[in-house]
């Protein structure tokens, strides 16, 4: 609540998100919901999830609003906190699972804009709140699959703010930063690896170069992934022992390896269902309109 009494005289603070800290899931139904110390959070799973809300949180939450251009596109799904009669006058919150946070929080952006009014969301970099991460493979494809889902139905509801100079900052940078990096990221991705282990079938690419390409991706990504971990040590409250360090910069710099083509698999199948929704909602009207 500090944002919304901090404001400044002819500014109002319309929505407010927290970065959450992750709760390693229970080993049973019956472990202490505040206690994290029996939960294990020695497991690759944990661990990679640790290093993917880090960076998620460092540049997609504090990168974003750090220059007070106002574009932060989400909220926390559970932990984020709205100024209710802001909400009420761009149509409340919708029920539709597939839209969520992030779709309000663009309504929210659009409805500033074309008002011209100096609201802003804001996001709290300091985490005092915890959640609970999937613990299996099956629940962290579920879970990927349903953020996806609700990035392109978002994305696709709000079209009109894509490339709109109207709209600013958001229009301009932060929507089409969304749809290139996190929406197609994983089409990109994956398709370059299938054009290079096709390349190579058919002796097209020159193999030598690409392995350096490759490396050289591989390398930055690990690099990042490390730069965010050592950020998030350095100026977290936490005290992280050495073990769990150089754990984190060894996981880190093998994510490129395994976690992140299966995260981006999962990915996937969540636009193909995001597609398969839109047409079946398309089809759905056209009938109602026949």
């Amino acid at each position: 609540m500090k944002p919304f009494m901090d404001a400044l005289p002819g500014e109002e603070v319309v929505a407010c998100s927290g970065r959450v800290d992750l709760m390693a899931p229970r080993k049973t139904d019956h472990t202490d919901l505040t206690d994290n110390s029996t939960r294990p959070t020695d497991s690759p799973l944990y661990v990679m999830q640790t290093i993917e809300y880090v960076r998620a949180f460092l540049i997609g939450g504090v990168g974003l609003v750090r220059y007070n251009i106002n574009v932060l596109l989400f909220t926390s799904e559970v932990f984020g906190v709205f100024k209710k009669n802001r909400v009420m006058e761009v149509g409340g919150y919708k029920r539709d699972d597939q839209v969520a946070h992030m779709e309000l929080v663009m309504r929210l952006q659009k409805h500033m804009k074309r008002t011209r009014e100096r609201g802003r969301i804001i996001y709290i970099p300091d985490p005092i709140c915890r959640v609970e991460v999937p613990g299996t493979w099956r629940q962290l494809c579920r879970q990927r699959i349903g953020w996806h889902m609700q990035l392109a139905s978002s994305l696709w509801t709000q079209r009109s703010m894509i490339f709109n100079p109207a709209y600013g900052w958001m229009g301009m940078v932060s929507i089409p930063y969304f749809i290139l990096i996190e929406l197609l990221g994983p089409v990109m991705e994956l398709g370059a690896i299938l054009l290079f282990i096709s390349g190579i079938g058919l002796q097209v690419v020159h193999i030598n170069l690409c392995i350096i390409l490759v490396l050289l991706l591989t390398l930055y990504g690990s690099l990042l992934s490390a730069g965010m971990v050592m950020f998030e040590v350095w100026c977290s409250r936490k005290a992280y022992t050495s073990r769990a360090v150089t754990r984190l910069l060894l996981y880190a710099c093998l994510e490129t390896f395994w976690f992140r083509p299966l995260n981006n698999i999962f990915r996937m199948f969540g636009i193909l269902q995001a597609m398969g929704l839109r047409k079946e909602k398309e089809k759905e009207i056209r009938n109602g309109l026949g």
